[in-house]
């Protein structure tokens, strides 16, 4: 990204106020040249109070504040009934958003507006985001890192879908059903 500068010989150091306390903080930087991670080496942190972090680096990077949850295992009892729940939901929504499809194509007859290929552009792209989820855990167990990767930019595509279809319905919802002049007249 440029030229490295390190071992300053007066520290950068910055001051970070948290919300809330949250268990364990360091401060951090970006190792961008070997192992693409977040490392501590020639960052200090100390903790002024509950609230206030304050980091002190010898190096120009980018930098971030870790936290690690206080009582991470605390969900661990919970975690089986948990996903069955996160999985008994996604499989409802793949069985309705697969009727609401399947009437769709079975049934129209009249002539498809904007407004309605947009919904069903959305109800696609649910129906993969929630497919993908179900499948998500498999396909991790597997090993396959192509897979992985697939199932992967299959989540990430549905959820822009999934938002960038609601922003132009909504946008057709607001503007364009039922005043077309202020439409045509703003543009």
């Amino acid at each position: 990204m440029g030229a490295i500068i390190s071992n300053l010989t007066n520290n950068i150091e910055m001051t970070i106020k948290l919300k809330t306390s949250v268990g364990n903080v360091s401060c951090t930087s970006w190792d961008g040249n070997g192992n693409l991670e977040w490392t501590t080496f020639g960052c200090e942190t100390e903790m002024l109070n509950n609230y206030t972090i304050k980091c002190s680096c010898s190096h120009l990077t980018f930098f971030a504040v870790l936290m690690s949850v206080p009582n991470a295992n605390a969900v661990a009892p919970y975690l089986d009934s948990l996903t069955l729940i996160s999985s008994i939901g996604c499989g409802i929504s793949v069985f309705f958003l697969a009727i609401a499809l399947f009437m769709h194509f079975l049934l129209r007859k009249a002539k498809s507006n904007q407004a309605t290929k947009i919904l069903i552009n959305i109800l696609v792209a649910l129906f993969l985001l929630n497919v993908s989820f179900l499948s998500n855990e498999s396909v991790a167990n597997s090993g396959d890192k192509n897979a992985c990767v697939f199932i992967a930019l299959l989540m990430h595509y549905s959820m822009l879908t999934t938002f960038t279809c609601s922003s132009f319905k909504l946008f057709i919802c607001t503007y364009g059903s039922s005043d077309r002049t202020s439409l045509s007249q703003t543009t």
